[in-house]
């Protein structure tokens, strides 16, 4: 007997011997979940706001230099692992792709767009946490929306219709997706949590200040 795709209310064929059907098969493996939508650009440009505010606004802080620090050493271990590859030392294949992409990533982007754009992202799972399905799929995100920095991860071409450039990014197999993914958590994570609680904060305040300016104005005679 055929069997349904498992995502509910999804009534197409699964596809092969798979759980899914040909639809959210690909959807599961572009953006970490069947459910899961990409984050785009423009969805992200408000957080990445709030981030180059928070900066300028702290610029003295030594914060920022570690945060690009950390990057640094993501690319470090990038490194270290091609060159072990390179001596002929035995390691694992999709650690190796994901450090092909971190290396090329940090020769075309500048250390502090990726630190910004990974923080915006942490902000955006405080603020908008069910925007995104599951931890694997915020990572997913998370890693696209860095490669995104640079086109040298994408196909272009002009659409004969609209005559409009179209841009199609490459895709990564799921296991170097989540190595990237598990890099970049560990370096700047904490920092992006930190930075999130504080906009968390400052929102109260302002809240609870409307609050009180509004109890006092509607005391005045």
């Amino acid at each position: 007997m055929e069997r349904s795709c498992k995502v509910s209310g999804c009534l197409s064929p699964a596809s092969g011997y798979g759980v899914y059907c040909s639809k959210h098969k690909a959807n599961d493996r572009r953006h970490g979940d069947p459910n899961q939508k990409g984050v785009t650009t423009a969805e992200l440009k408000p957080y990445r706001a709030m981030v180059t505010a928070r900066i300028h606004k702290n610029i003295q802080s030594s914060v920022w230099q570690m945060a690009d620090q950390r990057w640094n050493a993501v690319v470090q271990l990038a490194e270290g692992i091609l060159n072990r590859f390179a001596s002929g030392r035995p390691g694992i294949g999709w650690e190796r792709k994901a450090a092909v992409e971190v290396v090329k990533l940090s020769r075309n982007v500048a250390a502090r767009e990726v630190v910004e754009n990974v923080l915006a992202m942490y902000l955006m799972l405080d603020m908008e946490p069910r925007r995104f399905v599951t931890d694997r799929a915020f990572r997913t995100q998370l890693v696209r929306r860095v490669r995104g920095l640079t086109r040298i991860n994408a196909r272009e071409w002009v659409d004969q219709d609209s005559g409009r450039l179209k841009r199609v990014y490459t895709e990564l197999p799921p296991r170097v997706t989540r190595s990237i993914g598990e890099w970049l958590a560990s370096a700047l994570g904490g920092i992006g949590v930190y930075l999130a609680n504080l906009e968390r904060e400052e929102v109260r305040g302002r809240d609870r200040e409307a609050r009180e300016l509004t109890e006092a104005l509607e005391g005045v005679r």
